[in-house]
């Protein structure tokens, strides 16, 4: 069956959807780098600044960068700056460019798929201006979401025409090509041969036999068969990708199975949510457990029974299953269940699962047999579209520099760690120290905080990794106590010698801090005391003898807080 031939219409509805999804993103020409990783990738990335140089070519195919293995979007990047230097308008621009491509492939796509022209303009335009996808086109380290999306969106294209053209053997190559290149942009490439079991449910209808109109069990099997190459290569994808994340890898400990498959049931609705409400938005979203079992169940539940409902009204409504399944597919690979970063969820993740909920929306619109029924359904989508549209724009604005982006993220969370400690590091960078330490201590609190709430979710951790942990808290509120010291902050000093003292009461440095801290202040017999527990177990350390033996001379019955000898020379 050859496809369906796009007509006129079908050419202005791609225009309008081109003008529409640049109406957001237009303003990224203006904006800077962000320090969130666009120093890894571009601004400081060895690899990027050689341009194509042949080595470099050679370099991005052989190795790990980034714990990543996508050679295609560092080969993407190093055109960009052989071309422009480090000119962040034109690297926005690009990926403005790759996401206008996939609006338009996706429409086409879905034309001659469906042959529904008006639903298929509105899994477009969703797919083009919701503002889940803001981060993946406005953050210029995302280059790999929107790539991948290209070579996505191509691959299901020349799977649907492999398909109509007698599955002939160049349309096979062009669909083997397309699963390669995808696999060398993004891991999440993965779930695509997935999905085209899912488009052989509909709205191909490959899964049904063409006499009796029934699935059956040997058209699927053939159909899987038929697909093992390209499983095959997914496979493959999987097994270097986990090569690649040592980062992930040493996170699995922190983050035990039990908090990773609860977060991950909690996230699909959380993703649903922002999907259809995208208010509340934000580059990072802290990893908060649970706040009990009982809502793990409900979600659970709620999972199963609404996949379930969906399946019995498989043979009525097929696009609300394919749609919802296509959204649970391909966010698998990154639901968290193998943690990848600090994060509970982040918007990228949606840039290929939204296209699912697209369908469930645009095939639940009932289709109008009037005039008025048009007029009222046009005037919904209309202000939908609208809204959406208004609220890209705003959140596009968030990414205008570093500065604008932590402070958005801020002003959606204060107890987000991580944009305490960007704030912190900027402040740093001005040389308004205070402002720093106040943000990067309150980072440190809430970072604490969370690792042992979830470490408290999942029974606790093995041990020696508790005593990893603390020890690696015990230096950093030993860091932050110094700083505070330098800065004539002296109170607050000796409370994160405290801390450290306490997290880690083998930790003599800090020990020896809170007691040179203490003697400053005054507190000659809690110094004294600091200093005779590093000479339990120290019995050779000169500077803590040295240290009690002044005290112990000073002090008196008859000494004064304000005659105590400054150990510090201050």
């Amino acid at each position: 069956m050859p496809p369906l031939r796009i007509t006129h219409t079908d050419r202005w509805l791609i225009a309008a959807l081109l003008l529409l999804t640049v109406v957001p993103y237009v303003q990224t020409a203006w904006f800077d780098f962000v320090s969130l990783d666009d120093r890894q990738y571009v601004t400081e990335s060895p690899l990027v600044q050689q341009g194509l140089a042949p080595f470099a070519i050679w370099d991005a195919f052989v190795e790990f960068h980034a714990d990543n293995w996508h050679p295609l979007v560092w080969l993407s990047l190093m055109l960009d700056f052989q071309l422009f230097g480090l000119n962040p308008g034109a690297f926005h621009l690009e990926n403005m460019a790759w996401h206008l491509a996939n609006v338009a492939i996706l429409f086409v796509v879905f034309r001659e798929m469906t042959n529904d022209r008006w639903r298929s303009a509105w899994v477009a335009a969703i797919f083009g201006i919701h503002p889940l996808h803001v981060e993946s086109v406005a953050w210029i380290t995302e280059r790999k979401d929107v790539l991948s999306g290209f070579f996505w969106m191509l691959g299901i294209w020349s799977y649907s025409r492999w398909v109509r053209h007698a599955q002939s053997r160049r349309g096979w190559v062009a669909v083997t090509a397309c699963v390669v290149l995808g696999l060398m942009t993004k891991q999440i490439v993965v779930t695509l041969p997935c999905v085209f079991l899912l488009l052989d449910f509909w709205p191909l209808r490959r899964v049904f036999d063409p006499r009796t109109g029934h699935m059956t069990a040997t058209r699927v099997r053939g159909l899987i068969w038929e697909k093992l190459p390209w499983f095959g290569l997914s496979l493959g994808a999987c097994f270097i990708a986990i090569n690649a994340q040592q980062t992930a890898q040493e996170v699995q400990s922190e983050w035990p199975l039990s908090l990773r498959l609860s977060n991950a049931s909690i996230s699909v609705f959380r993703y649903l949510s922002k999907a259809f409400f995208p208010i509340g938005l934000s580059v990072q979203y802290p990893f908060d457990p649970p706040s009990s079992l009982a809502l793990v169940f409900c979600c659970v539940i709620g999972l199963v029974g609404l996949t379930l409902f969906l399946w019995f009204e498989r043979r009525s409504k097929p696009a609300l299953l394919v749609g919802w399944l296509w959204f649970l597919t391909t966010l698998t690979p990154v639901s968290g269940v193998i943690q990848i970063g600090k994060q509970s969820l982040a918007d990228r993740y949606m840039y290929l699962p939204l296209i699912g909920l697209a369908i469930v929306t645009g095939w639940s619109m009932p289709t109008p047999r009037t005039r008025v029924g048009m007029i009222r359904l046009s005037s919904i989508v209309g202000v939908c579209l609208a809204l959406l549209t208004f609220r890209s724009v705003q959140q596009v604005t968030v990414w205008k520099d570093s500065n604008t982006l932590y402070q958005h993220a801020l002003a959606v969370d204060p107890t987000n760690e991580n944009a305490q400690f960007a704030i912190g590091w900027q402040a740093f960078e001005a040389r308004d120290f205070v402002e720093g330490l106040n943000h990067v201590q309150t980072a440190v609190e809430w970072e604490r905080r969370r690792w042992e709430a979830r470490q408290a979710y999942a029974g606790g951790s093995h041990k020696t990794t508790q005593k990893e942990y603390r020890r690696r808290w015990s230096e950093i509120y030993l860091m932050l106590g110094n700083a505070e010291i330098r800065q004539q902050r002296r109170p607050k000093g000796i409370l994160d010698f405290r801390e450290a003292v306490s997290l880690n009461p083998e930790n003599d440095e800090a020990r020896m801090a809170l007691g040179m801290a203490l003697a400053d202040d005054g507190e000659n017999s809690q110094a004294i005391e600091q200093f005779d527990e590093i000479l339990k177990r120290q019995p050779d350390d000169q500077d803590a003898a040295m240290a009690r033996s002044v005290l112990m001379r000073t002090s008196g019955p008859s000494s004064q807080k304000a005659e105590s000898p400054s150990l510090n020379g201050k």
